[in-house]
């Protein structure tokens, strides 16, 4: 297995349109799971999850608190040994391959998926060192490569005019809208293909969500994104697809599919009565 092979990338074709969007191309898969169950402590919290999450689109899951959104892109990710001690059955897929939370797949994963989790985590030295630091442990010696990945990351996310004459300030200075998009960038420095947002925009005030949701559209030709949100309204702005999630004694997926048809015309109750309750 070749990291190269893993890398090719079909060509996406996007609709003019923002708003309900409807891929214009044959679906392929980035990530797929078949009957995931995720258990803690002997209590299953996440009961069989079959969902594919289609290259160079947004999928956005969607569904009330403690329905397991964020344990999904945890798993995904990779990063759930780091979180807590959980025992992962079913398959999972990263570009046809196989993968568990101790294969080797798990490298390449982190190589190219980058996470933004709702609360900013700066780290506590310089806006600049927060960038140059995951370049300088990528192995990126070229000071000036360095350099212009972390402009380019800052203004991709319009943090650049902002911050462009403090860089070497502490970036725990910054405001709550501002120390997320560093982490964006931060992210972006390592030039993911993926990018996977839980909640990114749960506690940033309208401006700067518009700011994210901008940054979002901007880049939909180049990065796939699996959007976790609560507010209904962002996922129809912003979606291809959408997968709803409900809780329970053990959290489940509903139903996924393309947004336009799932917001329409959902075809499970739980789906409909929470589109209705969220939209009141």
């Amino acid at each position: 297995m070749k990291i190269k092979e893993l890398r090719s990338r079909p060509t996406i074709c996007h609709g003019a349109g923002l708003t309900l969007m409807r891929p214009c191309c044959i679906p392929h898969p980035l990530f797929e799971a078949e009957d995931l169950c995720v258990e803690v402590c002997g209590t299953e919290i996440l009961k069989s999850v079959s969902l594919q999450i289609n290259e160079g689109c947004v999928t956005s899951i969607v569904g009330p608190s403690g329905s397991g959104k964020s344990t999904f892109l945890l798993v995904i990710s990779g990063l759930l040994p780091l979180v807590m001690k959980a025992k992962v059955r079913g398959k999972l897929r990263y570009r046809g391959h196989s993968f568990d939370q101790n294969s080797d797949m798990l490298q390449i994963i982190r190589k190219e998926v980058g996470v933004i989790f709702q609360e900013p985590t700066p780290f506590p030295v310089s806006i600049y060192k927060n960038l140059e630091l995951p370049l300088k442990e990528a192995g990126i010696r070229s000071k000036a490569e360095r350099k212009d990945r972390i402009e380019f990351a800052l203004r991709n996310v319009c943090l650049w005019q902002e911050v462009e004459d403090r860089l070497h300030r502490s970036a725990l200075s910054l405001s709550g809208g501002q120390k997320q998009r560093l982490c964006l960038a931060r992210a972006l420095v390592l030039e993911p293909t993926t990018l996977l947002l839980d909640e990114p925009t749960g506690a940033l005030d309208p401006l700067a969500t518009e700011i994210i949701e901008d940054f979002i559209k901007k880049n939909e030709d180049r990065l796939t994104v699996v959007l976790v949100t609560h507010n209904l309204a962002q996922a129809k702005r912003l979606s291809n697809y959408v997968a709803i999630f409900r809780s329970g004694e053990t959290s489940s997926l509903v139903e996924s599919g393309e947004a336009a048809e799932l917001f329409s015309r959902p075809t499970e109750a739980f789906t409909k009565r929470y589109l209705l309750s969220e939209a009141v």
